[in-house]
């Protein structure tokens, strides 16, 4: 288990591909109870009632893809309906890439999750300055460039 879990009851169900000297594609079932985590030093403690939903992690042409579809909740929350996320970014010999994918992620509380995550301070601020709220349906954002900040194309 990762050093940043530190206790969790439950099941986890991970494939793993591989190809010479490298790990290709992680992906996990999650079914986890009391789950108890400190993902950066300058993070909050992670404390779920529950963690369940299915990761991944996929080395791709140039760069990756990560992701997760799934639930969690806090003590005393009721499960949100499921959501899902995904991130891929890229390096070719023309230019950096990226995409950014989510349906039924509720703003407010991707938000405020942002404390407990290793999310650069300056990414935190603006969302608290911003503080979104509503959800995410079917949404994506695909961007040539650095960052979405630095970007010379969106799509």
């Amino acid at each position: 288990m990762p050093e940043a879990l530190r206790t969790a009851e439950g099941a986890i169900r991970a494939w793993v591909d591989f190809e010479p000297g490298r790990v290709r594609e992680v992906s996990a079932d999650l079914n986890l109870r009391g789950v108890r985590a400190q993902l950066a030093a300058d993070a909050l403690p992670l404390d779920l009632e529950t963690l369940a939903g299915r990761a991944y992690y996929r080395l791709q042409e140039g760069g990756y893809a990560a992701g997760a579809q799934g639930c969690a909740s806090a003590p005393r929350r009721a499960c949100r309906p499921r959501g899902g996320f995904s991130l891929a970014l890229a390096q070719d010999r023309r230019a950096a890439r990226g995409a950014v994918r989510a349906n039924g992620i509720d703003l407010k509380i991707a938000a405020a999750l942002l404390d407990y995550l290793p999310v650069p301070r300056e990414a935190k601020a603006q969302a608290q300055r911003f503080a979104p709220r509503g959800r995410l349906l079917d949404s994506t954002l695909v961007w040539t460039g650095e960052s979405p900040a630095k970007a010379s194309a969106f799509r």
